[in-house]
């Protein structure tokens, strides 16, 4: 199990292999003209129908050149629902049969006071949220319509309001003890990457079923800020995991830790929120940690085939790189890091209305940037 795995494949893993700095220069911003998804004189198309589209057929056009890079569109109007049903029966599906209710996705329209109710309900997805379900899905429609209830089923229960004054509440907890050591643009491969520090991590959040859901809801909110727009959205999150040290840090994980946390296990986030993960490397892993992940590996998701073992840093430990000129400035730059990114993840998603996404096969109009 002692396999080694260099941070970028066919490259030496250098310091100088860190450009996780944003571009100077963010490509400018494209808007897709105002066609609806019909003809005039038509119903308009459900955002059921426009996900299946977008798996279905030429999905990289569509996102590449009708939503750019920053998914920035003119119009604000969008509209959305968390009730259930069955978009297929007259009647609705509510589950009652037993079998998982299905999410209705309502039919678009240009309506200014549907668009301020979905301002109101926090917790109903968004238009961005649908289009970005599509996209990690990779043309699995069912799938992305149960990730969708699934997702509204866990902010109910775990009280998340899904906003940004929500997620800034949460920031501190998530550079609390020194865990998350980094998160910036990654320039070799788009997205964005995290680096953590395992054995920073505080088990004894799990102690408690209240400890355990703030612990939730941040596990949440950090994807949520490494997908600001749709192109990092395709581009999946890249995550460097140092466990130098590890096994002292499980000198706090009780039995009663342990109790919780698999009661709790049902609702993990890390596998509800719609995120491609690029790939996670785990550096200086020690053995157990190898066969413990090689023995669950089976039982997780898809995601769980980006794990990468055994990886070695030439530099020591990862937090060398990151905690520089201390710690305590390390931490302040990675606030405003993660406030810079939720704020145009949330600004994305008031801007970004499928009504502006044209159908399949027609020439998207480009507004060049001022």
């Amino acid at each position: 199990m002692n396999q080694t795995d260099n941070a970028f494949q066919g490259e030496d893993f250098r310091a100088s292999d860190f450009p996780w700095e944003d571009p100077t220069e963010v490509p400018a911003s494209s808007s897709a003209s105002s066609t609806s998804c019909a003809s005039e004189g038509e119903n308009d198309c459900s955002r059921k129908d426009y996900i299946e589209n977008l798996v279905n057929g030429d999905s990289s056009r569509a996102y590449k050149d009708a939503l750019g890079p920053n998914c920035t569109t003119d119009s604000a109007t969008a509209t959305s629902s968390d009730s259930y049903g069955d978009s297929d029966d007259e009647d609705g599906g509510d589950g009652k049969d037993g079998s998982e209710p299905e999410i209705q996705i309502p039919k678009k329209t240009p309506n200014v006071a549907t668009s301020r109710a979905i301002a109101r309900n926090s917790t109903a997805n968004t238009d961005m949220m649908y289009a970005q379900l599509a996209i990690v899905g990779d043309g699995d429609i069912e799938w992305a319509i149960s990730k969708a209830y699934q997702m509204q089923k866990f902010k109910q229960e775990y009280a998340l309001l899904d906003t940004v004054e929500d997620c800034l509440r949460h920031i501190p907890g998530l550079v609390k003890d020194g865990f998350l050591l980094s998160v910036d643009f990654n320039l070799h491969q788009g997205g964005y990457i995290m680096a953590g520090d395992m054995p920073k991590f505080d088990f004894s959040l799990c102690d408690s079923s209240e400890s355990l859901c703030g612990l939730k809801q941040r596990s949440y909110y950090l994807p949520q800020i490494l997908c600001p727009d749709l192109a990092a959205v395709r581009a999946g999150i890249t995550g460097l995991l140092e466990f130098d040290g590890y096994g002292r840090a499980l000198n706090n994980f009780t039995f009663r830790t342990f109790a919780t946390a698999f009661r709790e296990s049902t609702a993990n986030a890390y596998d509800i929120y719609p995120a491609k993960h690029a790939q996670f490397k785990f550096f200086n892993t020690p053995r157990f940690v190898n066969l413990a992940v090689a023995l669950v590996k089976p039982m997780l998701s898809k995601n769980a085939d980006s794990i990468k073992l055994g990886c070695k840093f030439p530099g020591g430990r990862l937090d060398s790189v990151f905690n520089v000129p201390n710690e305590e400035a390390a931490v302040a730059r990675l606030r405003v890091k993660l406030e810079e990114l939720i704020m145009r993840r949330y600004d994305n998603e008031k801007k970004f209305s499928l009504e502006n996404v044209p159908a399949d096969g027609q020439e998207v109009e480009a507004v060049e940037s001022t």
